[in-house]
């Protein structure tokens, strides 16, 4: 007899769990994002091809989640 896959198990806790985990670390690195990207304005107006680089590893960094979706 097969056992179900742990994430079907108690109806996707797995999943919930995973998400609700994702959702602690996104609410508690969105703050120092912030204050990075308000870093970013303090830089000299010549700096602008660094901020521009700066913030697209922002965006990254933001869209990183730690959960891999595509296992689900």
């Amino acid at each position: 007899m097969s056992r179900p896959h742990p994430s079907h198990v108690g109806g996707n806790t797995l999943n919930t769990e995973q998400i609700h985990a994702e959702i602690l670390r996104f609410e508690g690195v969105h703050p120092c994002i912030y204050q990075v990207y308000d870093l970013l304005e303090c830089l000299p107006k010549d700096c602008e091809a660094v901020k521009l680089q700066l913030r697209d590893q922002i965006v990254c960094i933001e869209g990183t989640p730690l959960i891999n979706y595509a296992n689900f």
